[in-house]
């Protein structure tokens, strides 16, 4: 049996399955008084995740910076290669840092929200809900969500270079 990207409802309906896999694992922001570690394992994810979505649509991204401008600027690329059909699951997979936000200065996320933390030296913060809120604008009829990350408290990488 063959794989398929595409789903029926009980219409008859055609509905694809898509999957958008964020795998950050260079990692160099600053935040607070250190830095957060690069995280090497996470380049083993890739393969395991796309096993695990191999009947999807898949939209696999290394070292997203800003992870809601990536996730806005892939709708719109989503919906022309979807060209009107539905979204049956929509899948969002994240490998790297997760933290409570603890910077009071932080404009994307409140103390004490869980956020994901985008790569690089311009890293931005997403909080989940956010996120999920942003990804219930993909019009899905179902959405599944898996983080591999911290959700607690923040380890640092000292900062040496002060």
């Amino acid at each position: 049996m063959g794989t398929s990207t595409s789903v029926k409802n009980m219409s008859g309906e055609e509905l694809m399955n898509v999957g958008l896999i964020i795998l950050n694992s260079d990692y160099d922001a600053k935040y607070l008084d250190g830095y957060f570690e690069s995280l090497p394992g996470v380049k083993e994810d890739k393969p395991m995740i796309e096993g695990m979505l191999k009947d999807y649509i898949r939209y696999v991204f290394e070292n997203v910076e800003d992870i809601g401008a990536k996730l806005a600027d892939l709708k719109q690329e989503v919906d022309a290669t979807l060209k009107g059909r539905k979204i049956g699951r929509l899948h969002f997979h994240f490998s790297g840092h997760g933290t409570r936000n603890q910077d009071p200065n932080q404009p994307e996320a409140k103390a004490g929200d869980f956020c994901l933390i985008g790569s690089g030296s311009s890293a931005k913060l997403i909080p989940g809900q956010k996120l999920k809120q942003e990804l219930w604008k993909w019009n899905t009829n179902k959405l599944t969500i898996t983080f591999d990350c911290c959700r607690g408290e923040i380890n640092l990488v000292e900062d040496s270079f002060s």
